[in-house]
């Protein structure tokens, strides 16, 4: 049997049959497959993928949200209290043991506005990855409320505030639940001995 295209003589295995016509192999992938993308295409497609991946955002997922949680309630005071001695202003604890077993309290110094002020704006990063209004921002900072923020995924595509951020490595991830546990272990005592020293 013959090619349409071609007009080569092949056996009936070899040709394929498009609208009663016969085309063997290679007039075949010639006329019917699709057409490659040129150089010049796939980079300027590369190109685009670069660009838009370096897009930021003002969202903050669960990963970076533990992160800086943890930062501005843990890391920070524990920075000031080495950075400046317990009887300095700028400290945020102090020590108020007699004998040599240190007691360690914490200092109402003005530096603990710090934490607050960066939970704040934390919070409005990871409400906005919620896709939720922003003046919740002012009431789910607090420290045993955020839990939630730390559990709830945020929005799968783009959303009224702009792109989705872009997900963390496994180690980021992995670090921000062990730091969330912690986290939630430091709410959990420390509300529980508060209100233990209110009912006594």
């Amino acid at each position: 049997m013959k090619c349409s295209c071609c007009m080569g003589s092949f056996d009936k295995q070899e040709l394929k049959l498009v609208e009663s016509c016969n085309y063997c192999q290679r007039c075949y992938s010639n006329l019917f497959s699709k057409p490659n993308k040129k150089i010049s295409e796939k980079v300027v497609e590369k190109i685009a993928e670069n660009e838009k991946a370096k897009v930021k955002t003002t969202s903050n997922g669960r990963t970076e949200y533990v992160l800086n949680t943890f930062m501005a309630w843990v890391l920070l005071p524990v920075f000031m209290s080495i950075a400046f001695a317990s009887s300095s202003t700028f400290s945020m604890v102090k020590n108020v043991g007699i004998t040599s077993s240190a007691n360690i309290s914490i200092s109402p110094s003005w530096l603990w506005l710090l934490p607050v002020i960066l939970s704040v704006f934390f919070t409005s990063s990871r409400v906005q990855d919620l896709n939720w209004k922003l003046a919740l921002s002012f009431v789910l900072w607090i420290p045993g409320l955020n839990i939630l923020l730390f559990l709830l995924p945020g929005t799968s595509q783009k959303n009224s505030y702009g792109l989705k951020p872009k997900p963390k490595s496994k180690i980021f991830s992995v670090l921000a639940i062990l730091l969330g546990f912690i986290l939630c272990f430091m709410y959990f005592t420390f509300y529980v001995f508060y209100f233990l020293c209110i009912a006594i």
